[in-house]
């Protein structure tokens, strides 16, 4: 196949240069005619038989075999030009959709970059956002644990008053026993008769029992009795004489009422002479002595038990039985203001309570246990509702910290 570098049209022949001719006529080169010019200009296939439909040039009545040969060539070229510009259009068609798939890459690989960007920045917006988090969130830890540390502490306090308040609750419940017993004891054992008074001694039966009749005294070992020993009348026995291993125990029943009488008549006289301060030193002795084993606040209960009632004045028992003094010091102090008020409205002819034998007597036992035991379920109940408070929010706080 022949590839055309270069054609001369010329007088007589027509050359053609192939890429490797092995010969070559030269003569004068001429110009194109019409024809040739008209059908190289021309546009479109062209064949054989369109060339054998020309006119013949001017002269010449039959084309010669150069001008065949050329045709030919001319055709040829043609095919291969046609083909080539065909392959050349794909090429270009294909160069063009590969460039604009490199546009549209270009652009996706463009907006992915700025996508990414984006992202970079909801990333890093997101990373500070999680920064602030975590450090509220540690504040809030920290702050959890603090309180969690309180609520610890709140719970063990609330556990220790709970212990405090039950220990109050079984020593209050120990009291009331003892005051039920020592009240029990009181309403069973009738008083013992006074031959110069109509009062009596508020010791129990059965409760001194280690002391004897005569062995000792109600009220021993007093400065006023001692240095008024020679005073005691020669008809009442002292009690300062050795015991007599025969007399009866105290608390037990005399053998007959001279034996109580005999032995009530010295307590009554030594209850006169003395004060109110030689009063409770010796109760306070006398109920160590019966009861040796007890704790403090047993020995201060009965102990102010016995001191009120060894008291003559009914109007200063009442008083005392209202305030509920917490120990016999206490009851000895306010015995004394109340005796000092009495006498000075005594003086001044001014009565505070008028009361009479008959019955004060009888109105004694009430008007002293109605204002205790009023006071005293009082407080009971002041009690329980604390500890029902306390165990509330005990109860509370456990359900807390179950969550």
């Amino acid at each position: 196949m022949f590839v055309v570098n270069s054609i001369t049209v010329r007088k007589k022949r027509i050359e053609v240069y192939p890429r490797n001719p092995k010969y070559v006529e030269k003569e004068s080169p001429t110009t194109l005619n019409e024809f040739e010019e008209g059908y190289l200009s021309q546009s479109g296939p062209h064949t054989v038989e369109d060339l054998d439909k020309t006119e013949p040039r001017s002269g010449t009545g039959r084309r010669s075999e150069n001008e065949q040969m050329v045709e030919c060539i001319f055709e040829m070229v043609y095919k291969e030009i046609h083909s080539n510009k065909i392959s050349f259009n794909a090429v270009c068609d294909n160069i063009t959709s590969q460039f604009s798939d490199l546009v549209a890459a270009i652009n996706t690989i463009g907006n992915t970059v700025t996508n990414v960007k984006e992202t970079q920045e909801v990333l890093a917006d997101t990373q500070n956002t999680m920064g602030n988090t975590i450090d509220t969130l540690a504040n809030h830890m920290s702050s959890l644990a603090e309180t969690v540390k309180i609520l610890k502490q709140e719970v063990r306090d609330l556990s220790h008053s709970h212990v405090d308040l039950t220990q109050k609750v079984e020593c209050l419940s120990k009291s009331i026993e003892v005051t039920d017993k020592t009240e029990s004891i009181k309403i069973q054992q009738p008083p013992l008769n006074d031959t110069g008074n109509n009062k009596s001694t508020t010791l129990p039966d059965g409760e001194l029992s280690k002391l004897r009749w005569g062995s000792i005294s109600m009220i021993p070992d007093t400065p006023k009795l001692e240095n008024q020993k020679s005073d005691i009348p020669i008809n009442e026995t002292p009690l300062f004489e050795k015991p007599s291993f025969g007399s009866p125990l105290l608390g037990s029943t005399p053998a007959d009422d001279k034996s109580r009488t005999e032995g009530t008549a010295p307590m009554s006289f030594s209850k006169k002479r003395e004060s109110i301060s030689e009063l409770a030193t010796s109760i306070m002795k006398l109920t160590r002595q019966a009861y040796p084993k007890a704790n403090t606040g047993l020995l201060d209960t009965l102990s102010v038990d016995y001191f009120i009632d060894a008291l003559d004045d009914p109007d200063v028992r009442i008083r005392l039985r209202q305030t509920q003094p917490e120990n016999i010091t206490h009851a000895e102090t306010l015995a004394i203001r109340l005796e000092t008020c009495k006498s000075a409205d005594r003086a001044r002819h001014r009565t505070v309570c008028i009361t009479t034998e008959k019955n004060s007597d009888k109105t004694d036992v009430k008007a002293e246990l109605v204002p205790f035991c009023e006071n005293l379920m009082k407080t009971v109940k002041d009690e329980i509702s604390s500890i029902k408070v306390v165990n509330d929010s005990l109860s509370q706080s456990s359900d807390f910290h179950q969550k």
